[in-house]
């Protein structure tokens, strides 16, 4: 069985593929897509046990948070997850922060926000009022 050798003179060959990893303390772009759907008390649950997979499902993506009014600042809110210290802080735009006053502790809230990044408790930011139902 003959054998043939064919041979490439290329000019431009194929780059080779780099793999690039993020540098410590970046940030991911954005998410543009549809929100996901999440309860405060599964952000919570999930950053307590595992902050590496519950920075992979959240972190920098669009998010539809449901939970009850802890507490309240002037650009923030406080969603309970399982009594005692422990909450979500959703961080409001200055542009979104005037919806605040329109909660009050108790309230179940229905927020769109960005996944942020975990300090004390799980952080979202750049967050919008999207529907309060009072008690």
């Amino acid at each position: 069985m003959p054998l043939a050798l064919i041979l490439c003179s290329c000019d431009n060959p194929a780059p080779a593929r780099e793999h690039k990893r993020a540098a410590p303390g970046a940030k991911p772009a954005p998410d543009t897509g549809p929100p996901i759907e999440v309860t405060a008390r599964e952000l919570f649950d999930l950053y307590a046990k595992d902050r590496g997979a519950a920075d992979a499902k959240w972190l920098g993506k669009r998010l539809r948070v449901h939970g009850i009014v802890g507490e309240h600042g002037r650009t923030s809110l406080e969603l309970q997850t399982a009594g005692g210290r422990s909450h979500v802080e959703a961080w409001f735009t200055d542009v979104g922060a005037p919806a605040i006053r329109t909660t009050k502790r108790g309230d179940e809230v229905f927020l769109l926000c960005t996944g942020g990044e975990l300090t004390d408790v799980p952080w979202l930011n750049d967050c919008e009022l999207e529907r309060v139902v009072a008690p």
